[in-house]
């Protein structure tokens, strides 16, 4: 990238060059950003020209580069503001590290009023790329209760900490108990927010609750995911199976053993093995699990009528 500057008052000059600056922090090109920099010449920098340099860093979740370019502009006596720590604090949610979003919210805290919704969003990401969920649901609660003054959690915030879940329940990092705790308060209180939490959290919040063999909550947040996946839902009917919840069952089922197929031949997530094989081996699964309420019960027509129906 080169950078050319007709002759022109500096004033003029400087707001060219950061536009320059700006576009390659759009582009997500430090490097690109550092060759203009280097063009500056007798050009004295201005805050424009400092925070498009963070930025490029930000973006590319290197947070020492976007720190260092933080103190470089403290040390030319241009007085950050929240624009600038934001986008450090971007950095720090790019890179995953919490405990360094936390320190830079409690530095910015010390300059200014405190942090808002978009500083603490960032410090949630964090939360979610280190997989740690139980400090991210705690800030969420923070910030929901109102103990941050003039914070309140947006639709960011909700999905941030959703994806902390799930994150934890991939890696492992967290509990059955604690895990279906957070993923009820989290989906209930963005349902109240009118907040959707996304689609793969919802995924893994139905997995986990059936894994917990909690039928109740699995019942509840099959009732919010758009398109179940096969494998899934049987583990939900693994855990529904049973005479109280034959109602859910029922329903898992027909989700299973109805026309939701993907086409014959289209690949799954799960497997490499086309679709409408997967699907009549998850159909006779749901069948077994389907009918074990009735089995239970005794009732070898409830049994009769179930095959009957499946054909």
């Amino acid at each position: 990238l080169l950078l050319r500057l007709e002759p022109s008052p500096p004033d003029k000059a400087l707001g060219r060059f950061n536009l320059v600056l700006l576009a390659c922090a759009k582009a997500g090109s430090p490097s690109d950003a550092l060759r203009c920099w280097e063009r500056l010449g007798q050009l004295k920098p201005d805050r424009w020209s400092f925070r498009h340099m963070i930025r490029s860093f930000a973006d590319a979740g290197t947070v020492r580069e976007a720190e260092a370019w933080f103190r470089r502009m403290t040390g030319t006596r241009v007085e950050p503001n929240v624009e600038e720590y934001n986008l450090v604090l971007r950095a720090s949610a790019k890179s995953g590290d919490g405990p360094r979003a936390v320190a830079w919210t409690q530095r910015m805290q010390a300059a200014f009023e405190g942090p808002d919704t978009f500083s603490l969003n960032a410090v949630l990401s964090a939360h979610s790329v280190e997989a740690n969920a139980e400090a991210a649901c705690s800030l969420l609660w923070d910030m929901e209760s109102g103990s941050i003054e003039g914070v309140l959690p947006d639709a960011v915030s909700f999905a941030a900490a959703a994806a902390a879940c799930s994150a934890a329940a991939t890696a492992g990092g967290i509990g059955c108990a604690p895990l279906k705790h957070l993923a009820r308060k989290c989906l209930a209180r963005g349902k109240a927010a009118g907040v959707e939490v996304d689609e793969p959290s919802k995924q893994l919040f139905l997995r986990r609750a059936a894994r917990c063999g909690d039928a109740a909550l699995a019942g509840r947040i099959l009732e919010d995911v758009a398109s179940p996946r096969a494998s899934a839902l049987l583990e939900v009917l693994q855990v529904a199976s049973s005479a109280p919840f034959l109602g859910l069952a029922q329903q898992v089922f027909r989700q299973l053993s109805g026309p939701q197929a993907a086409p014959s031949g289209e690949k799954t997530e799960d497997t490499q093995e086309p679709s409408d094989a997967r699907r009549r081996r998850s159909a006779e699964a749901a069948l077994v699990l389907a009918a074990r309420p009735f089995v239970e019960m005794g009732d070898w027509r409830g049994v009769e009528r179930m095959l009957v129906n499946s054909g």
